[in-house]
């Protein structure tokens, strides 16, 4: 009803994107960009589209333009810092990283992004630790249990890692892969 919305422009481009029809969600997109050339928001929404399309490059430069339009962008900078995290430039997803807590310290997924990078890094001892802060706010959350558990035991600190396993398995006795890490 409102085809100036940036809101529902965004949402019918990403509704569009995860249907395949990623033609029609990019020129909803640019659509977008042209109605706020100032603002970080269609450059963001473009920049999702194109990460939905697996165009890691061009989403890389749209979360650019939106960080640059917008520094304090935390969705663009932790965005932008998850793709470099699966190109594995480690370094420019710290930068991001460093950005958004400067920004917003108490973002959970600001430390579960730092907890991949130090396992990318294979510093799983910093991973599990990271993941552990979590949990105290998130105490019955089985995945991200089952993550401190392997980090610990990649960091071969087992005691640590059967004692999340374990958690897990007092609280889901058909979890097969709390089983399974508890044997690893």
């Amino acid at each position: 009803l409102d085809d100036e919305s940036i809101d529902a422009l965004g949402s019918l481009a990403e509704t569009l994107a995860r249907l395949d029809k990623f033609d029609q969600a990019l020129e909803i997109a640019n659509q977008a960009i042209q109605q706020e050339p100032e603002s970080s928001v269609g450059y963001e929404l473009r920049a999702r589209i194109h990460v939905l399309h697996e165009d890691a490059d061009k989403a890389l430069a749209d979360l650019s333009i939106a960080v640059e339009k917008n520094p304090k962008a935390v969705n663009a900078l932790m965005l932008r810092a998850t793709v470099y995290l699966t190109q594995e430039k480690l370094e420019e997803a710290n930068a991001d990283l460093d950005a958004v807590q400067a920004i917003n310290p108490n973002l959970p997924q600001l430390y579960l992004l730092r907890a991949s990078v130090f396992e990318q890094q294979e510093d799983y001892l910093q991973a599990a630790k990271l993941i552990e802060a979590i949990l105290r706010f998130a105490p019955t959350d089985s995945r991200l249990r089952l993550r401190a558990a392997m980090d610990y035991s990649m960091a071969e600190d087992f005691d640590n890692a059967i004692k999340h396993s374990d958690f897990v398995i007092e609280r889901d006795a058909e979890n097969w892969l709390a089983y399974y890490s508890r044997a690893d």
